[in-house]
This record gives structure tokens, sequence and C-alpha cells, in this order.
């Protein structure tokens, strides 16, 4: 089966070589990486998948005012006054 085809393949295989494993989850908390993930990988795609090459600032600047809401709904729900779970 191709490596491009089968992406769980090199988990699968994994060889352990030490009795720990340490994994650092790159959604935001433990880099700050949330914002370039989103500009410089996402939101280049969406607009590519779905041909909006023409209306392309738009389409960035409605994806990053989305974000932007976003940050703030999870910086004040993990980080204000009353925390929420989810």
């Amino acid at each position: 089966m191709a490596e491009s085809s089968d992406p769980q393949r090199l988990l699968r295989e994994f060889q352990k070589c030490n009795e720990f494993f340490i994994g650092i989850d790159s959604d935001g908390c433990a880099f700050d990486t949330m914002e370039v993930k989103h500009k410089e990988c996402f939101i280049p795609n969406i607009i590519r998948y779905y041909n909006l090459a023409a209306v392309s600032k738009y389409a960035r600047e409605a994806a990053e005012q989305g974000l932007r809401t976003t940050f703030y709904w999870v910086f004040w729900g993990f980080h204000g006054k009353y925390k929420i779970s989810i």
C-alpha cells in the first residue's frame, strides 16, 4: 500500500525504543501555532478546494474574522471568570 494512501502506516509500524512516550499537541496550547496553521495551511487549501481564487481576498478576510472570533471565545472560555468545559 502506498504511503500516501495509508497515513496510519508509520504509526502502526512504529518500533518502541523507550519505556515512555512524550507527545505535544500543536493545537495552540503547548505552542502558539493555531493562527499560523489556519492562515498558512487551512485557509489556502479551502480557497483552492472550493475554487475561490477570484474572491480569495474576501475568503481570507471572512476566515480570519472567524478565527479571531474563535480565539476570543476560546480565551474567555478557558481563561475567563466563568470557565467552561468542552
